[in-house]
């Protein structure tokens, strides 16, 4: 099986996104059953005019196609749902690799034009929804400003542009190009039950639970808390995960503890530092480096409790399932993702989303119970967390894009 691959942006720059790990994840189990596999992404900053795709390389992994989608990025734009340069790319694209169906991932900026273009060539289609783009332009149905909005959400319950005409038309025309797909992939139950609430046909839905890679032969020493609640904040300076809630649920929080914010390019780590320097927060509160995922064994070696208090909806978290595979309990916002491997009170803890005072009680109680954290760990020792495998993965995957090749 011939197949295509696309996604609004690929590459090396791009690594720490979640969904371009998907991809990544997708491409190897496919070349693993014997199909070809090729991939078409947009890229930002390239100042590429022409309309022909480019091939790239990124060494030691793969060769690609693309084409600049830098002002289709801005959620404003009418290119971010519908580009009509990055779809004439596309054709480009299809006619050099004609495949024999096309997996459609996160697409803004290359814009749904893509996938009515596939449809209308009469090539087999499946979309890989990783989130909410198709109903809101911000992915995760909340605010730029970290506001949870209006579940299901609606135009009219939208506030977060003045020209509700814009949203409208958005809204109608992908809606339009949905309701000719015949299959999309979720990629947790508790997608699955949002995206039929947003009006997706229940008989479209196919669940393609996210892989979690091994990590192989990693033996790290388990550092000493020496009395210490140690957190870790791995979500990067977004609102929507949640980084300036954290903030204000420990800004009065006693105890000893320390807490380490992991993901920050190395200007917004120095801006931070020094802003936590001034405030007098060090050395309860630490700015850790930009990590790579092999690093994740070691940071958290060294690590009682990892925090995920999203403001925004989480479709499957990677964070948390990777945190319960090497052992680390997870104290997570009911957010929709986490909630689905989380235990209450046996290998993590929820805490009401958007609610700093609720963290703080949960994190209170966790400082004045320290024998919680070491019964999470021995639970998390003594059961396992098994997660989605990187086989039953491209089995899942295999099987979705081999029916959509047989409708």
């Amino acid at each position: 099986m011939n197949v295509a691959e696309v996604i609004c942006l690929f590459g090396p720059e791009e690594v720490h996104s979640g969904a371009v790990k998907v991809v990544l994840d997708t491409v190897e189990c496919l070349e693993q059953l014997g199909h070809d596999v090729s991939i078409f992404s947009g890229v930002r900053g390239m100042r590429q005019p022409a309309d022909e795709p480019v091939k790239r390389h990124w060494p030691g992994r793969h060769t690609w196609w693309s084409i600049d989608i830098t002002k289709g990025l801005r959620v404003d734009s009418i290119e971010n749902y519908h580009n009509d340069r990055a779809t004439k790319a596309f054709s480009s694209f299809l006619d050099k690799i004609r495949p024999d169906v096309v997996h459609f991932h996160a697409i803004q900026g290359l814009g749904a034009g893509l996938v009515q273009h596939a449809l209308d060539q009469g090539l087999p289609v499946v979309v890989h929804m990783h989130d909410w783009w198709w109903f809101c332009p911000y992915l995760f149905l909340t605010t730029p400003d970290g506001k949870m909005c209006e579940f299901p959400v609606t135009v009219s319950s939208c506030n977060c542009f003045d020209n509700p005409t814009f949203l409208q038309k958005r809204q109608e025309y992908l809606r339009q190009v949905v309701e000719r797909v015949n299959i999309i992939s979720c990629v947790s139950r508790f997608h699955q039950r949002t995206l039929v609430n947003l009006g997706v046909r229940p008989t479209s839905l196919s669940l393609c639970e996210n892989s979690v890679a091994p990590f192989d032969n990693v033996q790290c020493k388990q550092h000493k808390s020496r009395g210490r609640l140690r957190m870790a904040y791995l979500g990067g300076p977004t609102v929507h995960k949640g980084f300036y809630l954290l903030r204000e649920a420990v800004r009065f929080l006693k105890g000893r503890w320390d807490l380490r914010y992991y993901g920050f390019e190395l200007s917004r780590r120095t801006y931070w530092r020094a802003r936590i320097l001034a405030a007098g927060r060090w050395p309860k509160e630490i700015m850790g480096p930009r990590y790579l995922r092999q690093d994740l064994p070691k940071l958290l070696a060294k690590t009682d409790l990892v925090i995920i208090p999203s403001v925004a909806l989480e479709s499957f978290s990677l964070v948390c399932r990777e945190a319960l595979v090497l052992g680390v309990p997870v104290l997570a916002a009911r957010c929709g993702g986490p909630e689905e491997v989380l235990v209450h009170g046996k290998n993590g803890w929820l805490f009401r989303r958007g609610d700093p005072l609720d963290l703080r009680e949960s994190l209170c109680s966790l400082l004045v119970q320290p024998g919680l954290i070491k019964e999470a760990k021995a639970y998390l020792r003594d059961n396992p967390f098994q997660p989605c495998s990187m086989d039953l993965y491209g089995q899942r995957v295999n099987k979705i894009l081999t029916k959509a090749c047989n409708l």
